[in-house]
């Protein structure tokens, strides 16, 4: 089943952290909602906010090298 959030900020926190974060170079996403394969965390993250209601307070691109950096930390 699919989970519900209490507030936009809840649903891109896990989106992040469970999805983003973990998708790796070369990896690609299939969203199932919307049948369109993502193949950057870039698009991933776009996507996800423009047609999924997900927020973030930066931009994608500083996103990005902030988990790229963060996965790389113990």
């Amino acid at each position: 089943g699919r989970r519900i959030f209490s507030a936009p900020g809840s649903l891109s926190r896990h989106f992040v952290r469970k999805h983003v974060s973990k998708m790796q170079a070369g990896q690609f996403i299939d969203c199932m909602d919307c049948d369109i394969r993502l193949k950057t965390r870039k698009d991933l993250l776009i996507h996800a906010e423009r047609f999924h209601g997900t927020v973030s307070r930066v931009p994608a691109e500083r996103l990005i090298v902030y988990i790229a950096v963060c996965s790389w930390l113990p």
